[in-house]
């Protein structure tokens, strides 16, 4: 492990100017559950490269069954997760590696936010700390948000600090997910921050965002280098974005964050909607697949299609009001669950933010 973290400093460099440890002496001898913030992709090596301890870390199931390095992180005892279930196997793993005295790992966000911010806890955090019976460290990352914002193609250089608070033992009826909460947010408003630098830094927005966000038109966005511009020749928009990930709207000369832009793309959505039935059509081909087994099965390709509220690929349909569940996974996949199966579609040249949006305003209303 010494000499695998030490090859993993050493790649990255490449990406990052320098990590800050804090509170390093906390990872004793003995088993815990280490509760990390999610920021990125890359937080678990950022962790396990810089404590010099072997970390068992919950592995969503598609990284961990598709590439040759997800095989070799399977062969150092990282542990798959099924998201949308109750994977009693992977539960079990993170028992019998507490068992026998190591380090698991779990990130209760599930997944990223778009600016930074931090995203509601999965269910079953409590009962997990629960059963495993075992002292709980919180772990924060600070500025992971900049160093690869989740729908950018690229990263950004910049330099990072973890923070590692000492263990902490918690009674079955204490709050324990509020305590966790708080101990994991970290606001990127008035976070610790170190300069960040890039090339491209526009570049994934216009998948991203799919709409422009100021006038509302469709596949209208282009891409170059910094800045984003809006190709309609009745709107012909104008933004910069910085390292920080703020958009410079040139016209009105105000900074925009990304959550706010994608907000105004989901206000001419609904004002789409209101003048007409809710229709909505990917822009490239995807991929159907049955996951409720182990084995994952292809039901279809093609368009993916919302229509009478119903998910349609060619001869596959799902009605919306049977989807009980859905979230974004590795592998450009969007997950939903019903109440008898479950299906990942995989999307890459669509932008699954503003499908999950999509979905989510159709069941509620």
């Amino acid at each position: 492990m010494r000499f695998g973290a030490w090859l993993g400093r050493l790649f990255l460099k490449k990406y990052v100017y320098s990590v800050q440890v804090i509170g390093k002496d906390h990872l004793q001898k003995g088993p815990a559950l280490i509760v990390m913030n999610h920021s990125n992709v890359f937080d678990p090596l950022f962790l396990a490269f810089h404590v010099d301890k072997p970390i068992h870390f919950l592995v969503t199931q598609p990284f961990m069954s598709e590439r040759f390095i997800a095989r070799v992180f399977a062969w150092l005892g990282q542990i798959p997760k099924r998201k949308l279930d109750f994977d009693t196997r992977s539960i079990r793993l993170m028992k019998e590696w507490c068992e026998l005295g190591s380090l698991v790992a779990v990130f209760p966000e599930g997944g990223f936010g778009w600016d930074g911010y931090p995203v509601p806890f999965k269910p079953g955090l409590k009962q997990l700390i629960n059963y495993l019976n075992v002292p709980v460290i919180t772990v924060r990352l600070i500025n992971g948000d900049r160093f690869w914002p989740p729908w950018a193609k690229h990263h950004r250089k910049t330099s990072l600090r973890i923070e590692i608070d000492a263990p902490k033992y918690f009674k079955p009826e204490e709050e324990i997910e509020a305590y966790i909460a708080e101990k994991l947010t970290v606001n990127p408003e008035t976070c610790l921050r170190f300069p960040s630098k890039g090339t491209d830094l526009a570049v994934g927005l216009k998948q991203f965002l799919r709409f422009c966000p100021q006038c509302g038109m469709d596949d209208s966005l282009h891409e170059c280098g910094d800045e984003l511009l809006c190709r309609d020749s009745s709107c012909l928009h104008h933004w910069k974005i910085n390292a920080e990930n703020i958009l410079h709207d040139k016209k009105h000369g105000t900074n925009l964050k990304i959550t706010n832009v994608l907000q105004s793309v989901h206000k001419h959505l609904r004002q789409q909607w209101l003048k007409s039935q809710i229709y909505f059509r990917s822009i490239g081909s995807v991929d159907v697949l049955d996951c409720t087994r182990k084995e994952w099965c292809h039901l279809q390709s093609g368009f993916l299609e919302l229509k009478d509220n119903q998910l349609i690929v060619n001869e596959w349909h799902l009605p919306i009001n049977e989807i009980t569940a859905l979230t974004l996974d590795w592998g450009n996949l969007l997950l939903l669950r019903t109440r008898r199966e479950r299906v990942a579609i995989r999307m890459p040249l669509d932008s699954r933010a503003l499908w999950e949006f999509v979905i989510k305003e159709v069941i509620t209303i």
